[in-house]
């Protein structure tokens, strides 16, 4: 799959991720991640060649669920992280044995190859970036964790969307801040 994808292909590609138990997902190129605002001052990632699209996916942090970002040395991670990388496996199987598409999962670390993460789920249109610098989506606000998988095709990107949750807001998140920001 060389060519630029349907929409269709995408919106199939999405709702599979929303299947597999993500609670968003959406799709950017790695032209408008290679161009938004943290890798200019940051610099240029190292990717595979081949990847051309890139799949950002979602899972809402539920407050009444705490224990999700609770760290595991044992496990080395948190539960709500290894069940996002548990979704993130299972579509990247099903794209290569479903779909022939290449998928790479990410480090969460930018000197790792890594990306910025939310700069790809706002421009995959999932949400924006607030006043508080995390992302705001319509649906979740900023309770999502998010993960990532580098695709070989050009897929037609979900965003960015139009959502400016913090045009008209009175800042409470800067109010409450413990660093005062």
């Amino acid at each position: 799959m060389n060519s630029r994808t349907q929409p269709d292909s995408t919106i199939h590609i999405v709702e599979k991720a929303k299947a597999f138990g993500a609670s968003m997902a959406g799709i950017t190129s790695i032209t408008s991640l290679q161009n938004a605002p943290s890798y200019e001052v940051y610099g240029n990632a190292e990717w595979p060649v081949e990847a051309k699209s890139l799949i950002v996916l979602a899972q809402v942090h539920e407050i009444s669920v705490p224990e999700l970002d609770w760290w595991d040395d044992k496990n080395g991670g948190t539960p709500g992280d290894r069940q996002l990388g548990s979704i993130a496996n299972s579509l990247r199987q099903w794209l290569n044995e479903e779909l022939n598409i290449d998928a790479w999962s990410l480090p969460y670390h930018i000197e790792k190859g890594g990306i910025f993460l939310k700069d790809a789920a706002a421009l995959a249109g999932l949400g924006t970036m607030g006043k508080n610098n995390l992302l705001i989506t319509p649906e979740f606000g900023p309770r999502i964790r998010l993960r990532a998988l580098l695709l070989n095709v050009d897929l037609e990107p979900t965003g960015p969307i139009d959502f400016t949750p913090c045009e008209a807001c009175n800042m409470p998140c800067r109010r409450v801040c413990p660093q005062e920001a």
